[in-house]
């Protein structure tokens, strides 16, 4: 009796193993984050941010943002204060730069850590090709890596010492923790870092940027909250005055 429910047991090991999806590359763990979220990763999220920004390893500035992203492709920015007029909305790939609540720059602008840290589980894999691949990721590479001691995966390159462009999903819970990119024109390097449940979401709280090695600029999230809807009006540069969440 034993014997057999040995025998049932290792046959269904090996069973599990086979059912698991091999990495092979970028596309791959693209594929394998939406199929475990299938649907369920938050669609709205509103928050509070301090700003803390460095040159030359000392503190410059700080102040406080507001935000509020909607999926897909949509995040509003009210920089010190929800009065100040000031800010920005990435909306569809465009960034628009407000200031004393006018329009001053409207640009195209792939959001990349948008499209990893958010849109990538909900929107269609080709869309989230598309997005990365003009970036300058090459989804057809992937190695294995270490992050902060827990295991990655690192898309874009075969070693995780090749110079290209490249970023890392947490393996444990298929998560973006971090990017390297030349195609930023303030830094290189950003971080999602100090993960928590959250109301239910498990949510990075820290994002950490860098230049050449040396810290820039962190946001650590405060207030916040995910709620079933938001106005979709708030995310319109010609309503940015009254956007209120």
């Amino acid at each position: 009796m034993n014997f057999k429910l040995g025998l049932i047991l290792l046959i269904l090991a090996v069973m599990m193993s086979s059912c698991e999806t091999k990495i092979e590359s970028g596309s791959d763990v693209i594929y394998l984050m939406k199929r475990e979220f299938n649907n369920t990763y938050l669609k709205h999220f509103t928050f509070s941010q301090y700003i803390s920004e460095y040159e030359n390893d000392s503190l410059v500035n700080k102040t406080i943002w507001h935000e509020a992203y909607s999926f897909p492709n949509q995040i509003v920015i009210k920089c010190d204060s929800l009065n100040s007029g000031k800010g920005y909305i990435f909306k569809q790939d465009t960034l628009y730069v407000i200031e004393h609540n006018t329009l001053t720059q409207k640009l195209r602008d792939i959001h990349d850590l948008l499209v990893l840290g958010f849109d990538i589980y909900e929107q269609p894999f080709q869309i989230t090709y598309d997005k990365l691949t003009e970036k300058g990721y090459d989804l057809s590479k992937v190695c294995d890596a270490k992050i902060e001691g827990r295991a990655a995966y690192c898309v874009g390159v075969e070693k995780e010492s090749d110079p290209q462009n490249k970023f890392y999903i947490d393996k444990e819970h298929l998560c973006f923790v971090k990017m390297i990119s030349s195609t930023h024109s303030r830094y290189d390097e950003a971080v999602f870092a100090d993960y928590k449940m959250v109301k239910g979401n498990y949510i990075a709280t820290k994002v950490m940027f860098y230049d050449k090695g040396k810290l820039i600029m962190t946001e650590e999230y405060f207030d916040m909250d995910f709620p079933d809807a938001l106005d979709s009006q708030i995310f319109d540069y010609k309503l940015f005055k009254e956007a209120k969440w």
